[in-house]
């Protein structure tokens, strides 16, 4: 099966055919942005697992997207990433003038994620928060977990010898993805109340690096 049946596939009993094609095509654009942030690391100390991406031009790795160069978003402030490098580096490392996704590399956080579904709540009546419940997303993870999830973590595997920490974003997918994911490695939670990061646990982990 080509990627484009595995793809749309899990979703023809939630979706209609344009909606799917759309989905399809912002994939595409969230994938291509995806491998050009990961080409550019020469090291990876923290993987970051999030829910799901958002619309190709939302995406985090985006270099167009505002959330790039602005403070950012609830999901990651830029604020965020400075406390973490201070931690890091124990230096005056130079930020002015660089984006999140410069501080991000300089860090080592890349950002993967579990579903390769932007389902955005503003336009799929389907979505994650509300729709489809545990069940049916349990069951699309299932579904694309072998192409999407685990073939970014063989790539990371295959790129670098050390093995990176990881952690899930969001706390409800401590409890909900947790149990379905098969690795090795312990995940470690940094989602905090109402869907903050929860800044404390990002912070331990960056100063076990040390």
């Amino acid at each position: 099966m080509n990627l484009i049946n595995k793809f749309k596939e899990p979703l023809k009993n939630f979706f209609e055919e344009k909606e799917i094609n759309d989905l399809y095509q912002d994939y595409l654009i969230i994938e291509k942005h995806w491998d050009n942030f990961f080409r550019r690391m020469d090291f990876i100390n923290l993987v970051m697992i999030a829910e799901a991406p958002l619309s190709g031009e939302g995406y985090i790795y985006n270099p167009d997207s505002k959330k790039n160069n602005d403070g950012g978003s609830q999901f990651l402030y830029k604020k965020q990433l400075c406390e973490c490098l201070e931690i890091y580096k124990k230096s005056d490392y130079f930020i002015e003038g660089k984006g999140k996704m410069e501080l991000m590399i300089e860090l080592g956080l890349l950002v993967i994620e579990a579903y390769p579904y932007a389902l955005d709540p503003k336009r799929h009546k389907n979505n994650f928060k509300k729709g489809l419940g545990v069940k049916n997303t349990d069951e699309l993870f299932m579904r694309t977990k072998s192409w999407h999830f685990y073939n970014k973590i063989k790539q990371i595997n295959h790129r670098f010898s050390s093995v990176p920490t990881y952690a899930f974003r969001y706390r409800g997918n401590m409890h909900n993805l947790n149990p379905l994911i098969e690795m090795n490695e312990e995940i470690h939670c940094i989602g905090g109340d109402y869907g903050n990061l929860n800044s404390k646990e990002l912070h331990k982990i960056y100063k076990n690096f040390n």
